[in-house]
């Protein structure tokens, strides 16, 4: 299974729902049954604090159940150009066009 550290939004709860059991990307067909209420409640807590927690705990349980195996990590490499602005590397590897420029 190949998962991308990007997520199609900026939250770690889109690459640990992956491993959830009726998820369609879980290829892995890894199924746990804690695992997936603890996803459950992460998704219905909007404190920060205590869905952070709960993240960790998700993170901990993926860790020690080792579902799968971590292989390698996805690198980018940018060309940088001074007369080029708008342009910012970000976590989401996402960069609209329509607010890059060039300066003269």
């Amino acid at each position: 299974m190949k998962v991308s550290s990007e997520g199609l939004y900026c939250d770690p709860v889109f690459i640990i729902n992956i491993f959830m059991s009726q998820n369609s990307h879980n290829s892995g067909r890894w199924e746990d049954l804690i695992y997936d209420e603890i996803i459950r409640r992460i998704e219905k807590i909007f404190n920060k604090k205590k869905r952070k927690r709960l993240i960790k705990t998700a993170e901990s349980y993926l860790i020690d159940e080792m579902p799968a195996i971590l292989l390698f990590f996805s690198s980018h490499s940018f060309l940088a150009n001074k007369r080029v602005r708008g342009w910012f590397a970000n976590p989401m590897n996402m960069h609209p066009l329509r607010f890059v420029y060039f300066t003269y």
